[in-house]
């Protein structure tokens, strides 16, 4: 009789992976024991690294507030490369008004201020006023636009006898120029707004002061403010008048004014536009209504 002994095929295969990890433990352990050596290496790899970045990273705030501390100067500086020029006074006068026969007896004076804007992009909106010991003129305002000069006056004012000492008080609002086309029009009607012919006719003590004023600019100008001053060929201004009227493109309008005193014959006279320049209602294109640009 024979008989066959049973062997499970399970038991077989976990027999021999048992047999087969015994001997190959060892192996295991020093893989497993580099694998943690290796893990554990990456650790401090990126540990130091974090420090390192971490210590560069302070030292580069450090730079950084030290720049943010010390920047209101160099901010300062800034702003004053890109400020505007103060506006230049070239000169301030203070003349006998028409009807005054002398300075010294005058009841009424006018007060001039030549100021040049230098400044390519800065429109000068002034307010100002004159000064002399003891008196000072009312309040009024100005434009002088970039790269431009102007006559800043007051006529008229009540004096006793013409002051020595007259200066002018000024306190300019500077508007940057963001847009260049909106000086095309008043830059070009200041500049075809000149006087053709002027002359002085002395008798009697009293001179009578013509000047012819054209105005070549496309534009007619309503109802602007021409400032007439009659200076030296150095100069110096020795009379001044007020004239208002509107003055179409290409026509001429004649103003004459009479001063109690005498003047000298050779006078240049020179005329300076006064009104809101940057205005619609102030201009009217030739052959047409009111044209804003």
């Amino acid at each position: 009789m024979v008989i066959q002994q049973y062997q499970d095929p399970s038991v077989n295969q976990a027999l021999k992976f048992g047999f087969w990890y015994q001997e190959h433990r060892h192996e295991f352990a020093r893989a497993a024991l580099g694998a943690l050596i290796a893990v554990n290496a990456l650790f401090w790899a990126y540990a130091l690294y974090g420090a390192g970045t971490l210590v560069v990273g302070m030292r580069g705030d450090e730079r950084l507030y030290a720049e943010l501390v010390g920047a209101p100067s160099d901010v300062v500086a800034l702003h004053q490369s890109f400020a505007p020029e103060e506006l230049v006074v070239e000169h301030v006068a203070a003349l006998a008004s028409a009807s005054e026969q002398s300075e010294a007896s005058a009841l009424r004076a006018d007060f001039l201020a030549l100021v040049s804007n230098p400044n390519p992009g800065w429109i000068a909106r002034v307010a100002y006023s004159f000064r002399w010991g003891g008196g000072e003129t009312e309040l009024r305002e100005g434009i002088v636009l970039p790269e431009s000069e102007a006559y800043l006056a007051s006529f008229g004012a009540l004096v006793s006898g013409v002051p020595a000492d007259s200066e002018l008080a000024a306190d300019v609002a500077w508007e940057r120029v963001r847009d260049p086309s909106v000086l095309v029009r008043p830059a070009g009607v200041l500049q075809s707004i000149t006087v053709e012919t002027s002359e002085a006719a002395a008798r009697a003590g009293v001179t009578d002061m013509r000047a012819v004023v054209a105005n070549e600019s496309p534009y007619t100008v309503i109802t602007p403010s021409l400032i007439l001053v009659a200076t030296r060929f150095s100069g110096e201004p020795l009379a001044a008048w007020l004239h208002m009227e509107t003055i179409a493109s290409g026509e001429r309008i004649t103003t004459q004014r009479r001063f109690a005193r005498s003047l000298p014959p050779s006078l240049e006279v020179s005329v300076y536009p006064v009104f809101e320049f940057f205005d619609d209602g102030a201009y009217q294109l030739r052959g047409s209504g009111f044209t804003p640009l």
